[in-house]
């Protein structure tokens, strides 16, 4: 008897739960994202440089009109949901809108699996493996976080001598080095 009384109690609970319609949920609203991005390389000519040479190549200037992209998560993929072009402006900045989460930032050579057929043909370099290539593209240059507010991110591109960061990954030059 007391089960039965306990059901009839919890009876119309249940019925109003069940009956909830589920409400639509809204989209995420996208807000501001402002990405600089400069660059710096080493010196790579023969004869020492000045402390003024090092100074400027050390300081970091703007990665002017420049292609990247954006696919969302933390890692890259080929499953992804939805591939973002930005573009660089005079100031090296990238001026989007975006909705809150993760997202891995790239260069145009990571949006597909790179070829490795480049990477063996070389004289001048050595390549470092097709599992240095798969980390290097599966992780993406940058993993961003978007917010609802403080949205200002900054990023350099560091250029050392003899190796691309960009397009070249995992080479190890073995060429001849300036007089």
């Amino acid at each position: 008897m007391k089960r039965i009384v306990a059901l009839l109690f919890l009876l119309p609970f249940l019925l109003a739960f069940v009956s909830q319609k589920a409400k639509p949920t809204k989209p995420l609203k996208a807000y501001p994202v402002k990405i600089r991005i400069t660059q710096t390389s080493n010196y790579c000519g023969g004869a020492a440089p000045s402390q003024e040479m090092i100074q400027e190549l050390n300081t970091p200037k703007a990665y002017a009109y420049q292609t990247f992209y954006l696919r969302s998560g933390s890692k890259n993929s080929l499953n992804f949901k939805s591939l973002i072009k930005v573009k660089t402006d005079s100031t090296g900045t990238i001026r989007t809108k975006l909705k809150p989460g993760t997202y891995v930032l790239l260069f145009t050579s990571m949006v597909n699996k790179p070829d490795t057929a480049k990477f063996r043909n070389n004289t001048n370099y050595e390549f470092s493996g097709i599992e240095c290539l798969n980390e290097w593209w599966s992780k993406g240059w940058q993993v961003i976080t978007v917010r609802t507010k403080n949205n200002d991110l900054s990023f350099n591109i560091h250029f050392p001598c003899f190796t691309d960061p960009i397009n070249g990954p995992c080479m190890d030059y073995r060429g001849p080095y300036p007089p």
